[in-house]
């Protein structure tokens, strides 16, 4: 096997992200872009992570080979959120960085010149799927009196990030099971203390994902909502991305990133056992809690659909002025078709 990507120690923080940074941009060789090595000779691209379980993938990837073929050595350098990412990306500390869609969107909507330019798979079950796949709900205690979205009308809601892909979701969730979502409050919850809040009564129900979600449901926690699988099913919300000026220089290392991205993503999706073994060191949780965790779709859509959608719910509950606009902030390479094919 070859040697691991080198991670950095780090603690398990929030798995879904805000990135507002507001720096000058940057990414030459000099200000610790990607080095180009000689002819034959491997290029370092450093990218940015986060402790989330999509991001085995790419380390699966390249244990297997498929940055390397492509003429490039993956550094990674870990936060604990994406927010953290963002300014790194911006000022070419990283070349490349991993967000949720919807913290990208409201960067680009202030300003900052960056671009999505991979799919890192993972995301919202398919339709169809199981519902212990479902990785994203909005839950209440057992003994609650909420029964359905209409009961949540006047209630709080945690959610991880105010204006972002968990109240977002949960909004347009509410609104298509006949609830009105301006009578719901959102109040910002890390997600490793939602469910202490919730079981104190500080709020009344809580927006959780995988872990956390896992260990609230075998607490006898009920879901009311699955925002993401309600919102689309096969829900991806997450990428890599990196500037438009660095994408420009790197036309190159871009594409390549792509094709071993994708490839990374179906390896992942045919040896789900790979992951498993994966996430302990990424998430640094111990392997019977890994075991628990659902994958839910490792293939899951990436396509103008999904950044169609979250424009109009990020305009609509968000907090965007405007929609962004999709061809210039999605690189041209960027969607990917199941199974791994751009």
């Amino acid at each position: 096997m070859a040697s691991r990507t080198r991670l950095r120690p780090l603690a398990l923080g929030a798995l879904a992200v805000c990135a507002l940074a507001l720096s000058a941009c940057g990414g030459s060789d000099d200000d610790g872009g990607a080095s180009t090595k000689g002819d034959g000779e491997l290029t370092t691209v450093k990218v940015g992570i986060i402790p989330v379980s999509n991001l085995t993938y790419l380390l699966i990837g390249d244990e297997q080979g498929f940055f390397r073929e492509e003429g490039m050595k993956i550094e990674t350098s870990m936060s604990d959120g994406g927010a953290a990412v963002v300014p790194k990306v911006v000022s070419g500390e990283e070349d490349i960085g991993y967000s949720n869609i919807p913290s990208l969107m409201l960067a680009v909507d202030k300003g900052l010149p960056l671009q999505v330019i991979a799919d890192p798979g993972g995301g919202e079950a398919k339709e169809g799927a199981d519902e212990d796949d479902i990785i994203a709900k909005v839950v209440v205690t057992r003994d609650s009196p909420i029964r359905d979205a209409k009961d949540l009308e006047g209630k709080t809601i945690a959610v991880n990030t105010l204006n972002n892909v968990a109240d977002v979701t949960t909004k347009a969730a509410l609104a298509k099971r006949g609830a009105d979502p301006a009578k719901v409050r959102f109040l910002e919850v890390p997600f490793p203390d939602m469910l202490p809040a919730l079981e104190a009564g500080r709020v009344d129900a809580a927006f959780l994902v995988t872990p956390f979600l896992q260990q609230a449901m075998g607490q006898g926690a009920r879901a009311i909502l699955r925002p993401y699988y309600e919102v689309k099913p096969g829900f991806a919300n997450t990428a890599y991305f990196t500037t438009r000026a660095w994408a420009e220089e790197h036309p190159e290392l871009v594409a390549g990133f792509q094709r071993a991205v994708n490839r990374s993503v179906a390896y992942a999706a045919e040896h789900p056992e790979a992951v498993r073994e994966t996430l302990p060191e990424l998430t640094r949780m111990p392997e019977e809690v890994v075991r628990r965790i659902p994958l839910g779709g490792i293939d899951a859509a990436f396509d103008r659909e999904t950044f169609e959608t979250l424009n109009e719910l990020m305009v609509e509950y968000g907090g965007m002025e405007k929609p962004v606009d999709i061809d210039a902030f999605v690189h041209e390479g960027a969607m990917r078709e199941p199974g791994g094919a751009t």
